[in-house]
Parts: C-alpha cells; structure tokens; sequence
C-alpha cells in the first residue's frame, strides 16, 4: 500500500518548494527497488530540462519528492 501524505491540493507560492512525502507499507522486507512519481498520466523525470525536481529515498518506506516552483 502507498501512501501520499497531506491533502490532495496544495498551494505555493512561486521560488518556493514543494516537498510530497510517500510512504510505501509493505509486507516484504527488502521493500520497493524503485519509486516512480506521475503528474496524471505523465510520469516525472528529475532530469527534466525544467530541473526544480529531485527524489530523496530517506529508508525503504519513505520517498520525498522537493519541487522547487519557479
């Protein structure tokens, strides 16, 4: 089961970020090899020429991802 922390609409003001907390509840121990991230159906790339997008894995329960609004 995934999780995503906090109310479906959020609002920020421009320069700053955006942080969306994922926590993954599992029954395997080793836990998720990959956490992928959607905006709709468009998958997020942290590569993107827009840069601002960056994942942090904190433990394989939890996934952070800082948007920074430019």
């Amino acid at each position: 089961m995934v999780r995503i922390e906090g109310t479906d609409e959020r609002y920020i003001q421009k320069g700053s970020i955006l942080a969306i907390t994922c926590t993954v509840d599992h029954k395997e121990r080793a836990g998720p090899s990959q956490v992928a991230w959607y905006q709709g159906a468009a998958r997020l790339h942290y590569d993107s020429p827009r840069g601002g997008i960056a994942l942090q894995v904190r433990d394989v329960h939890l996934c952070i991802l800082p948007i920074l609004n430019k």
